[in-house]
C-alpha cells in the first residue's frame, strides 16, 4: 500500500471512530465546563464534526488554512458566545477536542503504515491550523464583546435617563434586571452630580440631611445631586427619590 493509500485509509478510519470520540468529548464537556449547561449535545456534535473537518484539511492541505474558511468555522463560536459560554472554556473544550482527534489520527496512521515522519508532520499540521482558529475565535469573541457592550451601554443609558426622569415603570425595570442581572433582594441608589456656580470643573456637595429633631442649617446650599432609587423586594415596583 503505497504512502497515500495508507494516509487516507486511516483518515477514513478516523471518520468511523467519530462517534466514539464524541462521546468522549461529550462526557468531557460537561463534567468539566456547567457553562455549557444550555448548550446542546446536537451543536456540540455539530462543533466536533467541524473540528474533524478542519483536522482532515490541515493534514491533507497543510498547516496554512483559508482565512475565509477558519472564520466560516468561527462563526459557529459565535453562538456559544450569545449562550453565555466564556471564551477561555471555548477555546479549553476546542483544544481538548483536536487533542483527541490528533492522538486517534497518530494511532491510525501507525496501524496503516503510515511512516513516522509522515505522521509526525501531520500532527504538527493540526496543531499549527489549531492555533490559528484559536487566534480567530479570540477575535469572533471581541467583536460579539464590543457589540454586546455597546448595546448595553445604549441600554444603561435609558435606563438611567428613564429613573432620572421618573418615566420607568415595572417592565423597565424587569428589561434591566433581566439585561444586568439585578438582584431584586437588594436596594439600587445612584445619582447624578450636576454642575453648578460659575466654576468649570468644581462641584458642590452638601451632607445628607440632618435628623428632624435638629434644628435645620440654614447655611447650607442646596445640594446639586439629583437622587434616584430602585426599592428592595421581589415586585421591583417603581418608586423614585
Amino acid at each position: 500500500m503505497s504512502s497515500g493509500d495508507a494516509r487516507s485509509t486511516a483518515i477514513n478510519a478516523l471518520l468511523d471512530r467519530e462517534p466514539v470520540l464524541l462521546r468522549q468529548v461529550l462526557g468531557y464537556v460537561r463534567e468539566i465546563y456547567p457553562t455549557y449547561e444550555a448548550v446542546a449535545d446536537e451543536v456540540i456534535s455539530s462543533s466536533f464534526t467541524q473540528n474533524i473537518d478542519m483536522c482532515i484539511r490541515a493534514v491533507v492541505d497543510g498547516p496554512t488554512p483559508r482565512s475565509h474558511k477558519l472564520r466560516a468555522y468561527a462563526q459557529i463560536a459565535r453562538k456559544r458566545f450569545e449562550q453565555g459560554v466564556p471564551v477561555e472554556d471555548l477555546i479549553r473544550s476546542y483544544k481538548h477536542s483536536i487533542g483527541l482527534i490528533a492522538d486517534a489520527l497518530t494511532e491510525l496512521f501507525e496501524a496503516h503504515g503510515v511512516s513516522p515522519l509522515e505522521s509526525l508532520r501531520a500532527y504538527r499540521q493540526i496543531w499549527m491550523v489549531s492555533d490559528v482558529h484559536s487566534a480567530v475565535l479570540v477575535e469572533v469573541y471581541r467583536q460579539h464583546q464590543l457589540q454586546l457592550d455597546t448595546r448595553n451601554h445604549a441600554i444603561k443609558n435609558d435606563f438611567i435617563d428613564r429613573l432620572r426622569s421618573g418615566d420607568f415603570d415595572d417592565s423597565v425595570l424587569a428589561t434591566a434586571q433581566t439585561h444586568f442581572r439585578l438582584r431584586a433582594d437588594l436596594d439600587y441608589r445612584g445619582f447624578v452630580a450636576v454642575m453648578v456656580g460659575r466654576s468649570d470643573h468644581d462641584i458642590s456637595w452638601s451632607p445628607p440631611p440632618t435628623p428632624r429633631s435638629s434644628p435645620p442649617n440654614r447655611s447650607r446650599s442646596r445640594s446639586p445631586l439629583r437622587c434616584w432609587s430602585i426599592p428592595r423586594g421581589t415586585a421591583w415596583r417603581a418608586r423614585s427619590g
